[in-house]
């Protein structure tokens, strides 16, 4: 697992069971990027890791409902996966015509 550093902010994610989430979280790159930045979204348990990074916190904070919001987007992710027309369940396909007009509203 590695992270590159950005000047810009970008979303990344991954999907995993618990008990691979627990390792991914103990890796020292893991721990290093989110003194740089990296917050960790678990939507499966509604928990957010917040980055050390100063300044960040207070930004989040504004959000009335961070977590709520990140999944309902995960729930409009599921919907968009099973219904066979989007790019999303299919990655060559996501490659070939990058995101459908569903999941760009998304």
């Amino acid at each position: 697992l590695d992270f590159v550093s950005s000047p810009v902010p970008f979303v990344a994610g991954m999907v995993c069971n618990n008990g691979k989430f627990a390792e991914i979280i103990r890796m020292n790159e893991v721990k290093d990027a989110m003194t740089e930045g990296l917050s960790v979204v678990n939507l499966n348990q509604g928990k957010l890791l917040m980055t050390k990074e100063k300044g960040i916190k207070t930004i989040v904070e504004q959000s009335p409902a961070p977590i709520q919001q990140l999944s309902s987007f995960k729930d409009r992710l599921e919907v968009l996966r099973d219904s066979g027309d989007s790019s999303l369940a299919s990655f060559s396909t996501f490659l070939k015509n990058g995101l459908s007009r569903e999941a760009l509203v998304t």
